[in-house]
């Protein structure tokens, strides 16, 4: 599916990614938890995968709980209906399911100091490629993903986070970052270029 998604023209990616939704709704709704994380996200998986070259490029994804349209899009649609079952997929991300699944993720808060050390990895060894990690609101508040922002912002290197700020996880997010939402000012206070879209996961 993602070598026909990467043969078409960007004014077809809204259906394209309309028809892969309706098509995982009518085979796994009653059979895939979280679902809902990974539709909120459909938009925004399509067009990552549209301009990255992954699996040669890096995209990681916080806890993994968004990567269902993922697996659709890099060859496990049909597989979905036996995730977590016996000899069925993966709940979550997982590396020898599949090269797509750069990190097994699983816990939250994770994917930024992922994302760090793969760009010491690469600058160590000359690698040249894009490096992306999506994590959502409520990992964010994370102590890890602070200290992973704190240290990439010291690295001269090219790197990019998204942060999916659709207001929901698991369990209530607490804590002063997400109760005041200045994601502006807590990302250029450790020397981060931000910049905000309202509506991120729509297909301009």
């Amino acid at each position: 599916m993602i070598e026909r998604l990467r043969e078409i023209e960007s004014s077809a990616l809204t259906t394209f990614t309309e028809d892969l939704k309706k098509e995982l709704l009518a085979l796994v709704s009653d059979k895939v938890s979280h679902l809902e994380s990974s539709l909120a996200v459909a938009e925004l998986t399509v067009v990552l995968h549209y301009l990255m070259n992954t699996p040669a490029d890096v995209l990681i994804w916080d806890v993994g709980h968004q990567g269902y349209v993922h697996k659709a899009l890099t060859g496990r649609l049909n597989e979905l209906q036996t995730q977590r079952h016996k000899n069925g997929i993966s709940g979550f991300l997982k590396r020898s399911e599949s090269p797509y699944d750069f990190f097994g993720a699983g816990h939250a808060s994770t994917s930024i100091s992922v994302l760090a050390g793969v760009c010491l990895a690469d600058e160590s060894t000359g690698l040249i490629r894009k490096r992306v990690a999506v994590i959502g609101d409520g990992s964010m508040t994370g102590g890890q993903s602070f200290e992973a922002l704190n240290h990439l912002a010291t690295l001269d290197t090219d790197a990019l986070v998204i942060l999916n700020d659709n207001n929901g996880s698991i369990d209530p997010t607490i804590g002063r970052l997400h109760s005041d939402g200045n994601y502006k000012g807590y990302f250029q206070s450790l020397g981060w270029d931000y910049t905000y879209e309202n509506k991120g996961n729509d297909i301009p």
